[in-house]
């Protein structure tokens, strides 16, 4: 199995490098270990591992993968050396440290702490598919996947698309008519997660309810934001209001024997899942006719005023 979840972006134009051009870009920005005083580090890795090009193209597709390192510092280690310092700082003072004096005594044990924390890394994939002019990363963690975007940009320099979050309450209404009527190759299981329009935190998620009683819910004023499917009795995933996919798992296929050599393996799990991956997506192309508007084209400046923190 390839991508247990995904989110997907509507590129609004192809990469302006390919190629050699494009490889060469890449490397100007590959992985590294983060410095002294970084918190965090992003770049570009090799899909097949090390020793393999950056960029690999199989047809219309062009694959990609970063690697995101954190370093593991936990607050309340911070905390517990700031409340041993407090202590030495105010009997060496002779009254109470001031809350300004509080936040440059974090700071600085913070940057003495950093070179000697571990480091923890996250390999994600990327896939562009040229043809379709759709970008899947293999995340759907909002701060992942708006570090890649920005490295994207950084790299190949303007890459505009457009994400689906100011579709959702159009997404939730399509959901909630799938509850009793689902598209032909839908299926429809009975779980999903429910919540209120005006308050993101009031969710429940609900299990083994007849659709009826899903549908009563929401004509209370609730909204589905998660629902489990399955795709033509082969692919069972959950999809969010923002379509973004996760727990996917196979239905009844066949295993095959893995290959030894693990590239050839990596190479036919590729061409295998991607192809069927971007089918899914271009279905939800035509269940989602709002997509096709496209109000809310996200700018390279927009992006870059969200901000990329791997954090």
């Amino acid at each position: 199995m390839w991508f247990k979840q995904f989110s997907w972006y509507n590129m609004q134009s192809a990469l302006l490098l390919e190629g050699e051009a494009l490889e060469e870009a890449l490397s100007q920005k590959q992985a590294y270990k983060p410095h002294a005083t970084q918190n965090s580090s992003i770049g570009w890795i090799s899909p097949l591992g090390e020793g393999h090009p950056l960029a690999v193209t199989f047809k219309s597709f062009t694959w990609l993968a970063v690697r995101i390192d954190r370093k593991l510092l936990p607050a309340s280690v911070i905390q517990e050396v700031l409340l041993e310092q407090l202590k030495d700082k105010e009997q060496e003072q002779g009254y109470p440290v001031s809350n300004k004096q509080k936040r440059v005594m974090k700071e600085e044990i913070t940057l003495d702490l950093l070179p000697k924390a571990f480091v923890q890394s996250k390999r994600v994939q990327i896939v562009i598919d040229s043809d379709a002019n759709i970008l899947m990363i293999d995340n759907t963690s909002a701060q992942v996947k708006d570090a890649i975007v920005e490295l994207l940009r950084q790299t190949v320099g303007s890459c505009p698309m457009t994400h689906h979050m100011d579709f959702k309450a159009s997404i939730a209404e399509v959901m909630k008519d799938w509850v009793v009527t689902p598209p032909a190759s839908v299926e429809v299981e009975p779980e999903c997660t429910l919540i209120q329009p005006n308050n993101v935190h009031a969710k429940a998620r609900v299990a083994g309810l007849d659709p009826e009683m899903i549908v009563s819910y929401i004509d209370q004023g609730m909204t589905i934001s998660q629902l489990m499917l399955q795709y033509q009795g082969k692919l069972r995933f959950q999809l969010n209001d923002q379509l973004d996919v996760s727990r996917i798992k196979c239905i009844e296929m066949d295993e095959e024997e893995p290959l030894e050599d693990p590239i050839e393996q990596m190479m036919t799990d590729f061409s295998l899942w991607v192809p069927y991956y971007i089918e899914l997506i271009s279905q939800f192309k035509e269940w989602f006719p709002m997509l096709g508007a496209q109000p809310a084209e996200q700018s390279d400046e927009q992006l870059e005023e969200e901000g990329a923190d791997v954090l």
